[in-house]
C-alpha cells in the first residue's frame, strides 16, 4: 500500500487494506487473484508434461555442453538459462501470465 503522508511503501493483509482504504471489495479480490496465481504456478511446475494438441507449443531444451535449461513458447525462445528443470518450467508460466495480462493469449 502507499500513503501520501508516508514516503515508504508498506505491506498489509487484505483486512487491514480494506479498513485503510474503505474498499471492502478490491483488496480481497486482489489477494484471491494472487493466491490463485500462486496455486496455478505450483500446479504448472509439478504437472506431468506431454505433447500438446493446442495451437501453442512449449518446449524445454537442455544444452548438452552447459547442462543448462532453456524454454520457448511457440517460436519465441527465452533469453535466460536455468540450472534446474523446476526453474525452467516456471519461465513459460510467467510468459503465459504476461501474455494473458496483455490479451495476447
Amino acid at each position: 500500500m502507499e500513503n501520501s503522508e508516508i514516503n515508504d511503501e508498506f505491506r498489509v493483509g487484505c483486512i487491514c487494506a480494506e479498513k485503510m482504504t474503505s474498499d471492502y471489495v478490491n483488496p480481497k479480490r486482489m489477494e484471491n487473484d494472487l493466491r490463485n496465481k500462486a496455486t496455478r504456478r505450483s500446479n504448472w511446475i509439478n504437472k506431468e508434461w506431454k505433447i500438446s494438441r493446442s495451437e501453442h507449443h512449449l518446449l524445454i531444451y537442455r544444452d548438452k555442453l552447459t547442462k543448462k535449461y532453456k524454454g520457448s513458447i511457440d517460436k519465441t525462445w527465452g533469453r535466460k538459462t536455468y540450472d534446474t528443470l523446476r526453474h525452467v518450467k516456471a519461465a513459460p508460466f510467467n510468459g503465459i501470465e504476461y501474455s494473458k495480462s496483455r490479451g495476447y493469449w
